[in-house]
């Protein structure tokens, strides 16, 4: 009656916690449900008003954003097929913005954000007027109207816009913290509540537990004390454990010893030891003398052995290690045997990989690369591994017993025992060093290593001695150095290049000019007696001009921007055809050496561009000569394989033909070599030089896609070698024919377009003189305005490259649909990429340089004219 009285009460108990847990369930579902609800509508208020608000007004400050931009285009680019796609484009962005507005005063709350966004709409609405009006001016070329109309009236539309637009953004972005707000303050709620509730259900089911264990323990206390007080030590025993009767039969197996032989206790009890215990031999795997039957014959205790391998009832074999001994009565006769055995598989197989482990580090350590090595506390190398011979050329034997001063100078030695001072100081904890130093090798030259080390604590932990790798980095430090190399090389080559650009431009301007004051000389020129004071001055005027002209082609030949027409010829040939020139050039007091390559080197080049390169080159050497002297001249050919090219990046594998120009003059410095390719630079005096020879030469090697080196001395000369590549193909004649005469009209028509008030004068008053009928235009507008009137043949149209609106040939591609045979003539101050490439003009077109001269002009034409 106590007991089922007391079973009663427990049960009860329990009963009222699991009822009570189950309602604070029902109570914490409900709330939860009701916070859900909450928050969805929470979540939804923020998607369909303020974020939906904020989106689409970053759209709309985009669109803003891309139609200003769009705007800058129309008034920057003067060109018609532009100006159509940026309105187009406009028109797009602004019925984007307007859609996007629609979707603010959809989904915006309050009459705020409604007046905020009536008003941006109607401030979108006022930009059209002026959008199209500034259109307007546009479409008529008016770009002077357009700008100021935009300046007066657009500029502060926008800013209202934009202000409107921010206002807008705002407004949405505190709506959309308020729901945030109350969103987060919800969550909160939420997290409070579950936290109360989380905490009442551990305490009520501490409850539960605490009562259900009690009264477990006693009813279990009662059952299995005595079969306790019988299992307790055969059970606590973590290792096997069977006992066997005096006869080797089975009385008492633990649970361990089950799972290690397979044999349940039902099935083991009563068995002959030999069949649940079968071992074998590890290593020969032969059957082994069983230990219980051992103890039986010998009535000794067996010490523990090992290499066993015990084979379980599924045929599982696993390494054990075993002891026996036997169980006396009070008479010490052996009433049976106590094996106790212990699974030693996991053991075995760490051992192994230990083994293994060791052999691969000596593996892995007698053929690396890297030099791994150990040294004591008083720097004396106790190991080395064989990298040691390749990296420094002494023996394993050599290297141990040796110290670390022994194979370093003060320098490096000082710094690595800063590097190991240091670590020391960090104690145990040390992460190790990892410096770069340099070892001297056998011969005691030096050998950069990158070095990585740790120092070793002994279990006092204090250091017992340093081990660490160390790697041979020369070819690193190689690498490096020919990358800063070629970095310089870069950093050179962009400073050339936005130079050059500068140069170009002002080349191109200054031919306009030059273009113009060279024609109206030629003309007064015409009109005037020879040996008149007027004539004579015109001659001079006409000869600075032209020495003027000189100076722009070097800066064009230095931009990479000079009209070639290059054509394979013979560099011995061209050279030798220049000899008497440059002997002139250079002066008597100088000797002229002459070394050319047998056989024919062949180079597709413009015969000019090798004029100029002697020319300045031969110059340059004259003056760095001082007195008598000698400048020599070679040519050679020679083949540039990849592994050259891998020393030398600039080089591309193939045959290249060289031009060596040298002297034995007063050479450069260091400091100046790096400066000689500059522009303007010169170490001669003021008004002696201009700095554009060496330039020049830069320039022409690189566009015809050369290389040139320089080597000098302070002292000792300076010799210039310049590698061109060789072209197989037909040797073409270097001469031109000259024309004494200046060619005139036929009676052809010509059209001329350009830019320049100057240019295009100047170009009609020559036309007329040669008796050409002539049409005129300074804008590509007016020019095919002017086509579509004209009711005549049109022979030829003499065209700017690079205009306003669009370029030459596109210009002249328009005109030929109304004149399909018309002849093309193309002029600028430096080449277009509309009409060549690297400054090699396009196959067939006719192009005249500026500026040019009457006759050139004249010729010019006649040779557009006729093919």
């Amino acid at each position: 009656m106590l007991f089922g009285r007391e079973t009663s009460n427990i049960t009860r108990g329990i009963l009222y916690g699991f009822t009570a847990m189950i309602l604070l369930f029902a109570a914490y579902g409900i709330f939860t449900y009701r916070s859900s609800l909450t928050l969805l509508s929470l979540t939804s208020n923020i998607y369909n008003h303020p974020l939906a608000v904020s989106n689409a007004s970053l759209r709309a400050n985009a669109n803003l954003v891309k139609m200003q931009i769009t705007m800058r285009d129309i008034l920057s680019y003067k060109d018609y097929q532009v100006t159509e796609s940026s309105i187009d484009k406009l028109d797009l962005l602004e019925k984007n913005t307007l859609k996007e507005l629609q979707v603010i005063r959809q989904n915006i709350f309050g009459a705020e954000g409604e007046r905020l966004t009536e008003e941006t709409i109607e401030a979108l609405k006022g930009w059209r007027p002026i959008r199209e009006r500034v259109i307007s001016f546009v479409k008529k070329g008016d770009y002077e109207s357009a700008i100021k109309f935009i300046r007066k009236s657009g500029v502060e539309h926008v800013k209202v816009l934009e202000s409107r637009m921010f206002d807008l953004t705002g407004y949405a972005g505190k709506e959309a913290a308020g729901f945030f707000r109350e969103y987060q303050g919800v969550q909160d709620r939420v997290e409070q509540w579950s936290l109360v509730i989380f905490c009442v259900w551990v305490i009520i089911s501490g409850l539960i537990i605490y009562i259900t264990i009690r009264s477990a323990g006693a009813t279990e206390r009662q059952l299995s004390h005595e079969k306790e007080k019988l299992n307790v030590t055969l059970m606590s025993i973590g290792d096997g454990f069977i006992a066997t009767d005096e006869k080797g039969r089975i009385t008492l197996i633990n649970d361990i010893a089950e799972l290690l032989t397979g044999w349940e206790k039902q099935d083991a009890l009563g068995q002959d030891i030999r069949k649940c215990f079968n071992i074998i031999d590890e290593e020969k795997r032969t059957p082994c003398e069983n230990p219980v039957l051992r103890v039986l014959s010998t009535k000794k205790i067996v010490e523990p052995g090992s290499h066993a391998r015990l084979i379980s009832r599924d045929g599982t074999e696993r390494i054990i290690a075993s002891s026996a001994g036997p169980i006396r009565d009070r008479d010490a006769e052996i009433l049976g045997v106590v094996l106790v055995f212990r699974d030693r598989t996991e053991q075995y197989r760490i051992r192994q990989e230990i083994m293994e482990s060791e052999k691969m580090f000596r593996l892995l350590s007698e053929n690396t690369l890297d030099v791994i090595w150990a040294m004591d506390m008083n720097l004396e190398f106790t190991y080395v591994n064989p990298a040691i011979y390749d990296v420094t050329g002494y023996s394993v034997e050599e290297w141990i017993g040796s110290r670390l001063p022994d194979h370093c100078d003060e320098e490096n030695f000082s710094m690595m025992s800063g590097f190991i001072s240091g670590d020391l100081k960090k104690g145990y904890g040390g992460e190790g060093v990892f410096f770069e130093a340099e070892l001297l090798n056998k011969n005691r030259e030096p050998i950069p290593l990158e070095i990585r080390g740790k120092i070793l604590y002994g279990p006092d932990n204090k250091p017992v001695g340093i081990q660490g790798v160390s790697r041979d980095i020369s070819e690193r430090k190689k690498v490096e150095k020919d990358r800063d190399k070629l970095q310089k090389q870069l950093n050179q080559a962009q400073k050339m290049e936005s130079v050059g650009r500068l140069a170009g431009g002002v080349a191109h301007d200054f031919n306009n000019m030059l273009g113009v004051i060279i024609g109206y000389t030629e003309l007064l020129l015409d009109n005037q007696e020879e040996g008149g004071a007027q004539y004579e001055d015109l001659q001079e005027i006409l000869q600075a001009a032209k020495r003027s002209s000189e100076i722009t082609k070097q800066l064009l030949a230095f931009a990479r921007k000079q009209t070639i027409k290059p054509r394979v010829i013979d560099l011995n040939r061209t050279v030798e055809s220049m000899l008497k020139m440059i002997r002139r050039l250079i002066g008597e007091d100088i000797d002229l050496i002459w070394f050319p390559c047998e056989g024919l080197l062949e180079v597709n080049i413009d015969p000019m561009q090798v004029d100029q390169i002697m020319a300045n080159l031969c110059v340059n050497a004259r003056d760095a000569i001082e007195g008598v002297g000698k400048v020599t001249i070679e040519t050679d050919h020679v083949f540039v394989d990849s592994e050259y090219c891998r020393d030398h990046p600039e080089f591309i594998p193939g045959e290249y033909v060289v031009l060596l120009i040298s002297d034995n003059g007063t050479g450069m410095e260091p400091e100046t070599l790096e400066m000689v390719f500059d522009p303007f630079f010169t170490t001669k005096g003021i008004g002696q030089g201009t700095g554009l020879g060496l330039s020049t030469v830069y320039g022409i090697v690189k566009q015809n896609e050369g290389m040139i080196n320089i080597y000098s001395e302070k002292g000792r000369g300076t010799t210039f070698r310049i590698y061109l590549p060789r072209h197989k193909g037909d040797v073409l004649d270097a001469g031109e024919v000259e024309i004494t005469e200046t060619p005139r009209s036929h009676g052809e028509t010509v059209l001329i377009v350009e830019d320049d008030p100057g240019i295009l004068k100047i170009g009609r008053r020559i036309l007329e003189q040669l008796d050409y009928k002539i049409l005129f235009a300074s804008t590509p507008g007016e020019a095919l305005n002017l086509v579509r009137e004209f009711r005549g043949n049109i022979d030829l149209i003499i065209t700017d490259v690079i205009m306003p609106e669009m370029n030459g040939r596109d210009l002249s591609n328009r005109v030929k649909l109304f004149y399909p045979d018309l002849k093309v003539l193309f002029m600028s101050g430096y080449t277009a990429n509309v009409i060549a490439h690297s400054g090699v003009l396009d196959k067939g077109v006719h192009f005249i340089q500026k500026p040019f001269s009457k006759k050139q002009f004249a010729v010019k034409i006649r040779e557009a004219l006729e093919g």
